[in-house]
């Protein structure tokens, strides 16, 4: 993540937490709960993009590794790399196999954003109910 998005995030979940904060004190709980669900709302499509650039930039480039050793052994001369003909089958079973894994682990990873997403409404109001009761505690122990 580059620096400035870093400070960009940093940035506006300060101004999120000074929003519940305020909201807390003056207990204004329904403009509470809204600003809650928006910094739920920001905070997980900054998760999700982030593990989807990581997931998608690795995943990319082992399938075209492995896709293109496959494609070279395949198309060797046996003039220039007698040793590839003899273990021939072997490497491109090898390679097939990471090739398989791969794809296995792209829909692994398809089904448990899936799962995630199917479980964002309930998640966004525990998210919001503990951290509700995070600032209800926090305003009524400062005596506000």
């Amino acid at each position: 993540m580059s620096r400035s998005l870093h400070e960009s995030i940093n940035k506006e979940v300060e101004q999120s937490r000074r929003a519940l904060v305020h909201f807390a004190k003056a207990r204004e709980w329904e403009s509470f709960e809204k600003k809650a669900g928006v910094l739920f709302d920001y905070l997980e499509s900054i998760e999700l993009t982030i593990l989807e650039r990581k997931f998608y930039s690795a995943f990319i480039m082992i399938l075209a590794i492995s896709v293109g050793i496959v494609i070279v052994i395949l198309k060797a001369d046996n003039r220039f790399l007698p040793m590839i003909t003899r273990y021939k089958e072997y490497v491109v079973l090898l390679a097939s196999f990471t090739t398989f894994y791969e794809l296995y682990f792209y829909l692994n990873y398809r089904s448990y954003v899936q799962v995630k997403m199917l479980q964002y409404k309930k998640r966004k109001e525990q998210f919001i109910r503990n951290i509700e009761n995070d600032f209800k505690e926090y305003t009524m122990g400062s005596g506000v």
